[in-house]
């Protein structure tokens, strides 16, 4: 999508996240906590995150998801990395697109422009439109005695593929302390690629990794770090499946 003039709430991921919370408590029946939405925005992604992604087949894309677990209802915002042929992958410019997921019905993808001049006016029409219904529900649409969900936070023994991208030092053996690192933790690495030292001497490096937990590579991370071979902070980006 298209960010605004000032273009902090966008990049930040806090517009993004403001939306999610709201159609994730009405979607779920839950009583909206915004303390407990992470967000995380793409505000720290680079260029050179979307150039080694790109050439390991991935797209990075700032998704908010709504996800209803035993738990409550997680709410978040965050840069994914997307095969190139997962569908949310080809959105770009001012498209906009909400899935919806469920069992039995799959997956239902709604795309269409999010911003411009028709789309604009429509909504603002919609919104004048609605001022004069009577108002026929309650807020977020379910009746007060209805028992709601909470919203919670994610939980650290997710279970996903990673995208990390490393700027390591020139320094013998620094690609072998990242991959003792890794290894260290229950890291199994699926791709790596190594790309041209910059000006400073750097080597970025970028790997996916087999699915694992996202606490196995906090702690991996925790151990690089000792090493001090990272010229600057690793990215850590969870990847979404195809399907």
């Amino acid at each position: 999508g298209y960010a605004e003039a000032d273009p902090t709430l966008d990049v930040s991921g806090m517009d993004a996240a403001h939306k999610a919370a709201i159609l994730s408590a009405i979607a779920f029946s839950a009583d909206l906590d915004f303390s407990k939405v992470e967000v995380s925005g793409v505000d720290g992604v680079e260029l050179l995150d979307l150039r080694l992604a790109d050439r390991l087949g991935l797209r990075i894309k700032l998704i908010a998801e709504g996800v209803l677990t035993d738990e409550g209802v997680v709410c978040r915002v965050e840069p994914m990395a997307l095969p190139v042929s997962h569908p949310l992958a080809r959105i770009d410019g001012s498209l906009n697109t909400v899935r919806i997921e469920g069992d039995p019905v799959g997956a239902v993808t709604l795309t269409g422009p999010g911003a411009g001049a028709g789309p604009t006016a429509s909504a603002v029409m919609g919104d004048v439109a609605k001022l004069f219904r009577p108002a026929i529900r309650p807020a977020f649409g379910r009746a007060e005695h209805h028992m709601a969900r909470p919203f919670t936070t994610g939980r650290k023994d997710e279970v996903a593929q990673f995208f990390l991208r490393v700027r390591l030092a020139d320094k013998p053996g620094a690609l072998a302390a990242l991959s003792e690192s890794l290894a260290a933790e229950g890291v199994s690495v699926d791709k790596l690629l190594q790309d041209s030292a910059d000006d400073t001497g750097a080597s970025p490096i970028a790997i996916v990794t087999h699915r694992c937990e996202r606490s196995n590579m906090d702690a991996a991370l925790a151990r690089l770090e000792k090493f001090a071979i990272a010229v600057d902070p690793p990215r850590l980006i969870r990847i979404e499946s195809a399907s």
